[in-house]
């Protein structure tokens, strides 16, 4: 879980990670107070389920880490569309920020570039229903 921002950041950290955001716009504002909420559904009339978690991560590879930002930048909606919103200056100083990142997470040892991606899996057994 990351936290809100105000103001200017270009990286928001996320707490209890070694790991960082980069942010697609230079404000993050709060979200409206009719989105938050403190009630949540009744439980009582739902039937028992059962959860799995694993630890499952695969090594993501890519022939270099220029090749990683440049296919994000062309390719990966998020990245695309900030690039192509942020003037020239500010779109290669986001280019060099997403290459700082990735590099400091190159496991290669090499001039390739491997990163480790790792995620929880969580698969829920819903009971048959009669």
């Amino acid at each position: 879980m990351t936290r809100w921002v105000t103001g200017s950041p270009s990286r928001v950290t996320v707490p209890g990670t070694d790991g960082s955001i980069l942010l697609e716009k230079n404000a993050v504002t709060e979200p409206p107070s009719s989105s938050r909420t403190n009630s949540r559904p009744s439980t009582s009339s739902m039937p028992k389920s059962r959860t799995l978690s694993s630890r499952t991560g695969f090594l993501w590879r890519f022939p270099s880490p220029e090749h990683q930002v440049e296919f994000f930048t062309r390719c990966y909606g998020p990245a695309n569309r900030a690039v192509a919103t942020l003037a020239a200056d500010l779109a290669t100083g986001l280019k060099a920020e997403m290459l700082d990142v990735v590099k400091r997470f190159n496991v290669s040892g090499d001039h390739t570039l491997v990163l480790r991606m790792d995620y929880l899996e969580e698969v829920i057994h819903k009971p048959a229903t009669p």
